[in-house]
């Protein structure tokens, strides 16, 4: 079984109530960190894999930035993509083909988080994201299924508030989970920035299932069963530590240097190069009165003067 763990990526697959989550490599060593705690913008792209409704994602979106805004950290939404309704071998076990399939279809993984929505995942996951970046990871990005995305629609029970998005987001912004090599409740970490979770203020603490009944005892350790890097019920899933945000702030960076971006993506800019210009206004010419995901800008499904006029606006910046 291949995994491409030859060039040391790894992949968290998500999480469920009284479900299952596996852990494919290892943890680099030896991890660069940068300081600035300034605002984060991670240029995203949506994949809908089923017949679920573009408002859902942009909800998802809006509902997950609300979530990270304590962390400073925000999804900036380039674009959503609906593709086929996907009937195929499951994912992620079967990770070649999964990568077969899910290359073509991906924004340039060195410079935008790919998130994927699909129908459903081998055996009881529930969502699934890559740690770090490295050339080769064609499938690079973070994946959830459609049960568990968003605030809308038929969503599985425990799972209404969209925070297996956002935990999938932990790992893909370096969080590993907070019982990462733990051996028990409370256990001492010879050094908490080398070892388990490599964060100094979550108390060393096993998987927990539940917000009222965790295995470990609440406020012991300052343990206290709220963090999203957990197994609990999205309604108790609240919060990540100073010490988390802090990581995500220093190393995520790091491990993707590209992906962080200083500003927002601004509406307009459809080839992607950072600037809204006159390549942006050719393209949207040449596309005018029809369909094109990116210079419909507002999502009506018609490139009309409401777009134009959206693209005028930032013209220049």
């Amino acid at each position: 079984m291949d995994y491409r763990i030859g060039f040391v990526a790894c992949f968290i697959v998500g999480f469920a109530y009284g479900q299952e989550c596996r852990v494919f490599g290892d943890p680099v060593e030896g991890e660069a960190r940068q300081s600035s705690q300034e605002w984060k913008y991670v240029h995203s792209v949506i994949h809908l894999h089923d017949s679920l409704p573009e408002a859902y994602a942009f909800e998802a979106v809006t509902d997950a930035n609300e979530q990270l805004a304590a962390s400073r950290i925000e999804l900036s939404l380039v674009d959503v993509i609906h593709h086929a309704v996907y009937d195929g071998v499951c994912f992620p076990d079967n990770y070649a083909e999964m990568e077969a399939y899910i290359d073509p279809l991906q924004y340039p993984t060195d410079s935008f988080l790919n998130i994927h929505v699909f129908p459903d995942f081998c055996g009881s996951v529930l969502g699934f994201a890559f740690l770090w970046y490295q050339l080769g990871q064609e499938a690079d990005g973070v994946y959830v299924r459609t049960d568990c995305f968003g605030l809308s629609g038929d969503l599985l029970e425990g799972r209404e508030g969209n925070a297996t998005l956002v935990h999938e987001l932990g790992h893909y912004l370096s969080l590993f989970h907070v019982f990462q090599g733990v051996d028990y409740c409370g256990e001492e970490e010879a050094d908490c920035t080398l070892v388990n979770d490599r964060v100094c203020d979550t108390p060393p603490t096993k998987v927990n299932w539940s917000c009222t009944n965790p295995i470990c005892p609440p406020s012991l350790y300052g343990y206290e069963p709220n963090n999203y890097m957990d197994y609990y019920p999205d309604s108790c899933k609240t919060a990540f530590t100073s010490g988390q945000v802090d990581r995500m702030h220093s190393v995520f960076p790091a491990w993707r240097p590209q992906i962080p971006k200083e500003s927002q993506y601004l509406p307009g800019d459809i080839n992607n190069d950072m600037l809204v210009g006159v390549g942006d206004l050719l393209l949207m010419f040449s596309v005018y009165g029809g369909f094109h995901s990116q210079a419909d800008i507002n999502k009506d499904g018609l490139v009309s003067v409401m777009d134009l006029t959206t693209l005028l606006m930032h013209y220049g910046q």
